[in-house]
Formats: structure tokens, C-alpha cells, sequence
């Protein structure tokens, strides 16, 4: 029997938990004549929130109701990638030649005709995909343009942005879902340029609650044709700890321990435990801290202690640093999704298993 978990990166799951109230929002959105606000929106998450995966499935969901799809991640170039895939996308449904005139007929032994195109080649980007957006509106057909890892420092992301704009005020068919680490996005919101996005509706992708973990398990191991005991997929759930990552490794670990075994039991559950734990520490937690500074590691340290989050001003006492030293540590710890503010201003650890394995990784590697 094949595994129906899906750990690698991008693959849409059998069950998507916890984020079923947003996916029936944007397929109403996707199905109504009037514009919904829903159709711009910002999915702001710590990494393994599974936020790809969400922009990948609303994707599929707007495929579903008639629309385009254009999906990129913001890096340089990404406006040229979304004019070459409407470009392809929408040659079933209108015409690209551009209309000609006659200028020229020569009568002799060879009869010949010389044409001019009437229309000129429009220059800027907004220019082009306006022209495009507004064939496929006259077919019906809305365009949805969807940017993973939103980069507020990129200047392509916002021009990309404002001209988005625009084509809500000429009342075009468009879409916006843009994913995102919680300190880029709001950094993005900052932006002058891009002021309305803070009106566009924003869905933060806590973890998911151990009841849906537990649901989604069960309902993907049955999709593959097999049973989990009660005890095991409790045990697989508080594992999990929320994070749809997880989910996914875990599974995928207890399914292939289980070999042809047409219930999954207890013992295979607690050996893909440590098998995913073992996978999600050299897959994410060690290239992740790697990525840091001695400095951000210290800091990431000095916050153990904290087992309900860090008060910046106590953890520059225990460091022994300054107020600016600890706003320089905790804006990049915060840029890289490693750190995140609990809503006030309190730090915690974003990343599922970091507080456990951080002891382990500083005694091994400082």
C-alpha cells in the first residue's frame, strides 16, 4: 500500500487540518459574482505552519471554480515569470496576434504583400498583464496571483503589489494570496507604497489543535487503506505538537514502520516518533541554527529559562547587553522565523522541538 503522508515540500495532503474554515472562505470567494474580500489575503506563519502547502491548495481551488493560477516565489524576476505564465495559461482562451493593416501590394511576376501591425507592442509590465487580465474577464475568467516567501525588500514585490492595486480599481477579475514569515509581512504592511494591504484580510496559521492533529491522522491513514489504534494516534498527536510538518514526517515514519501490518499500533507510532524527531532535527533545527551567529545562538539560549516567554528588558539583564543589543538579536531572530512575539511583547520559540534540542546542539557544536 502506498504512504498517503506527504512530508516533502509542496505536496497538497489528503487532510489539510485546521485550516478548514479559510479554504470553504476562499472557495465561496472563488465562486461569487461579486467581489469578496477574501481574494486578498495575507497567510502569516512560522516555518512548518504549512503555508506552501495552503497557497498551493487554494491554487487548485480556484483551478477548480474557472480560474488562472499564477504562482510564484518572490525573488528576482518574478514579474517576468507571472507574464510568461498568464502568457502560456491564457493561449486557450484568447487570441495573441495582434491585428494588421495592408500597406503594400506589388503586382508583377511575383505578387507580394507588405503588413504593418496597428498595434504597438505595450512596454511596461503593469501595461501587458492589464491587457490580458482584461480578455480573460471578458471570458469570464478571474486570474489569482499567488507569491510564497513574501520579501519586503525587493522592490519587484512591491511594484508587483501597487499595480495589483490598480487592477482592483478598473474592477478587474483579480486575486492576491501572499504567504509569509509573521516579521516580513509586517515589515511589508510598513511600506507606504502598499498601505491598503493593511486592509486585506490576514490569517495567521497558529498550530493546530491536538484534536484536529488527531482527526487528520486518522482520516489519512484510513484514505490509505489502513486503521490506528486509539492509544497510538494519541500519542502520534501530543507528538506532533501542532505543526502541520510534523504531521506529515510522523505519519509518514509510523506508516512505513507499520510494513504491511493493516493496523497501526502503539509501538510503530512511538519508533515513527523518533525516527520523524530524528528527520525534522537534521532536516530543519540543525541547517537552521547552523544559519546563525554564535550571537544568535546566546540569545536563543538566554531564553530558555522562560517557559512562558521572554521579556526583552529581562533578557538583556541576563545577558548583560543593552536594550539595542537585544532589538538587533531579536529583529533577525524574528526575520528568520526562528523566534515570534506572542502578540505583545514577549518572545517564544517558533520552531516545534528547538527549546528541547537546543541544550543538545549548543553542547555539541559551541
Amino acid at each position: 500500500m502506498l504512504n498517503p503522508f506527504t512530508p516533502d515540500f509542496g505536496h497538497v495532503p489528503v487532510c489539510i487540518a485546521g485550516r478548514h474554515e479559510l479554504i470553504q472562505s476562499m472557495d465561496r470567494a472563488f465562486g461569487q459574482e461579486l467581489r469578496d474580500p477574501n481574494l486578498t489575503t495575507l497567510l502569516v506563519g512560522a516555518r512548518g505552519t504549512g503555508k506552501t502547502i495552503l497557497l498551493t491548495a487554494l491554487s487548485n481551488l480556484a483551478a477548480q471554480n474557472g480560474w488562472l493560477s499564477l504562482n510564484v516565489t518572490a525573488l528576482a524576476g518574478m514579474q517576468d515569470e507571472l507574464l510568461d505564465q498568464i502568457e502560456n495559461q491564457a493561449r486557450q482562451f484568447i487570441d495573441f496576434q495582434e491585428a494588421r493593416k495592408r500597406t503594400q501590394i506589388n503586382l508583377g511576376k511575383l505578387a507580394s504583400i507588405s503588413w504593418q501591425n496597428i498595434i504597438k507592442q505595450p512596454k511596461s509590465w503593469r501595461t501587458k498583464m492589464t491587457q490580458i487580465i482584461e480578455k480573460l474577464n471578458e471570458c469570464a475568467i478571474g486570474v489569482l496571483i499567488t507569491i510564497d516567501e513574501v520579501n519586503p525588500d525587493l522592490d519587484e514585490m512591491i511594484q508587483l503589489t501597487a499595480a495589483y492595486q490598480h487592477f482592483i480599481r478598473e474592477d478587474r477579475k483579480v486575486a492576491l494570496l501572499m504567504a509569509g514569515l509573521p516579521f516580513r509581512v509586517s515589515n511589508l504592511l510598513r511600506d507606504q507604497s502598499v498601505s491598503f494591504l493593511r486592509r486585506a484580510n490576514q490569517y495567521h496559521l497558529r498550530p493546530i489543535e491536538t484534536y484536529e492533529v488527531r482527526e487528520a491522522l486518522i482520516e489519512t491513514v484510513k484514505d490509505g487503506g489502513k486503521d490506528i489504534s486509539a492509544d497510538a494516534v494519541d500519542v502520534a498527536a501530543s507528538a506532533i505538537e501542532g505543526f502541520p510538518y510534523m504531521l506529515q514526517l510522523v505519519g509518514y515514519r509510523f506508516w512505513e514502520v507499520s510494513g504491511d501490518n493493516r493496523v497501526i499500533d502503539l509501538p510503530a507510532v512511538e519508533r515513527g516518533i523518533d525516527l520523524a524527531r530524528n528527520d525534522f532535527t537534521y532536516r530543519i533545527l540543525d541547517p537552521t541554527l547552523d544559519d546563525l551567529s554564535e550571537g544568535d545562538v546566546r540569545f536563543l539560549a538566554a531564553m530558555l529559562v522562560d517557559e512562558k516567554g521572554s521579556v526583552p528588558a529581562e533578557l538583556a539583564k541576563r545577558l548583560g547587553k543593552s536594550s539595542s543589543y537585544v532589538s538587533t538579536y531579536r529583529k533577525r531572530l524574528l526575520e528568520q522565523g526562528v523566534i515570534e512575539t506572542n502578540g505583545r511583547d514577549k518572545l517564544r520559540f517558533a520552531l516545534p522541538m528547538l527549546r528541547k534540542y537546543l541544550p543538545e546542539y549548543i553542547e555539541e557544536k559551541l
